[in-house]
């Protein structure tokens, strides 16, 4: 989705909650990584050249907001995750479960 403005500035990651909100995409840790993986081996096996590749998303030019992830154990089963670019003002959503 194209929106009229995204401001990088405005995409937080909420330390003072704890964690949380936005994390830019070369600034992952924890489960918003393992989400980002979870859906990188989705990404690898689909055909959408409009959507980011994994190395776009990991970059600094990319936010991520990862909406719900389910685990299994230690491993992500199911993901929602929200990337934001706002060089080209760009919204894309990304939902897969096993």
């Amino acid at each position: 989705m194209r929106v009229s403005h995204l401001d990088g500035s405005e995409l937080v990651f909420d330390e003072e909650r704890g964690g949380g909100g936005w994390y830019r995409g070369d600034a992952l840790t924890g489960t918003a990584e393992q989400a980002i993986d979870f859906a990188a081996s989705w990404l690898r096996l689909s055909e959408m050249p409009w959507f980011p590749t994994i190395d776009e998303i990991r970059s600094p030019n990319m936010y991520v907001y990862v909406w719900s992830i389910d685990m299994s154990g230690t491993r992500p089963n199911a993901a929602q995750i929200i990337f934001a670019s706002p060089n080209d003002k760009m919204i894309y959503y990304f939902d897969a479960k096993l």
